[in-house]
């Protein structure tokens, strides 16, 4: 990967970073989202055995990462996107939204 390359990635996750500092009710409302999902399939499964609890707990947690990462490249409009396509390129704009949904809640 060149140089510049790295730079794009890196700016791109840093703009990334500071709209989600801007938007916190987005990491609030993936946060409502979690609980409420796993209060109801509480309340309709009871208390299931431990191995079931804990399948459907990671099942929730792949749907609330890939809602994550969907929002990420949908919060951008489509001349903003292509403004990011042609200053940093395509393969920069997507590896920095990947870096940027791979990094712990805590970063975010």
């Amino acid at each position: 990967m060149a140089n510049g390359s790295v730079k794009h990635i890196i700016t791109l996750i840093k703009k990334d970073l500071l709209l989600e500092i801007r938007q916190q009710y987005t990491f609030y409302g993936v946060l409502l989202y979690v609980a409420s999902t796993i209060f109801v399939i509480y309340l309709s499964m009871g208390q299931p055995e431990a191995d079931i609890w804990n399948s459907l707990f990671w099942v929730i947690q792949l749907f609330v990462c890939v809602n994550a990462v969907a929002k990420s490249f949908l919060q951008d409009s489509k001349g903003r996107m292509l403004y990011y396509y042609s200053v940093a390129g395509a393969k920069d704009f997507i590896l920095s939204k990947l870096a940027f949904a791979a990094l712990p809640a805590g970063m975010q």
